[in-house]
């Protein structure tokens, strides 16, 4: 096969999904951060990569792709903590209860399956990525913000073509 474009060639060695948090089928979270949230926060401050890429699944189906980047403040004691907060604490709502942004629409879409299923938070993780004629490890990756965006697109293209991340706005 002949390659037409080959500084479009993308390559990943040996991707996987790395479970940060499980959330129990039947449990509910509550905005704040007691309880689950507390624990999903906690282990969110684990994820010390600057940028990066996560997912929340519900019966091992991607439900919703993102990515984290510029989260740092006093509170947050990695951008991944301060990403996830913005679900669980930050999520705004009109005066009907309705959700105002992405943050509390995933937010009742995950209380939503936690009837069903449990959910499961993890990050995107490779040994490294072949982009054309260059090789980038990962540790490069989490610090350059547009190659983070980059695979966020392509993940939330490839499981979408799957039937999956639909939790994700058009």
């Amino acid at each position: 096969m002949e390659t037409i474009c080959p500084e479009l060639e993308i390559e990943f060695l040996n991707p996987r999904w790395k479970h940060i948090y499980k959330v129990e089928k039947g449990a509910e979270l509550v905005k704040g951060k007691s309880g689950q949230s507390g624990k999903i926060l906690e282990a969110a401050r684990g994820v010390t990569e600057q940028f990066g890429c996560y997912s929340w699944t519900a019966n091992r189906a991607v439900m919703y792709c993102g990515s984290f980047s510029e989260y740092s403040a006093k509170h947050f004691q990695t951008n991944f903590e301060g990403r996830i907060y913005q679900y669980l604490v930050n999520h705004k709502r009109d005066s009907t209860g309705s959700p105002m942004n992405t943050n509390a629409e995933v937010f009742d879409h995950i209380n939503h399956a936690l009837l069903e299923s449990e959910i499961v938070l993890q990050v995107f993780l490779f040994e490294r990525c072949r982009l054309g004629s260059e090789s980038v490890d990962f540790s490069a990756y989490t610090t350059d913000p547009f190659l983070i965006r980059a695979v966020e697109k392509l993940l939330i293209c490839l499981y979408r073509r799957r039937g999956q991340c639909k939790w994700n706005k058009k």
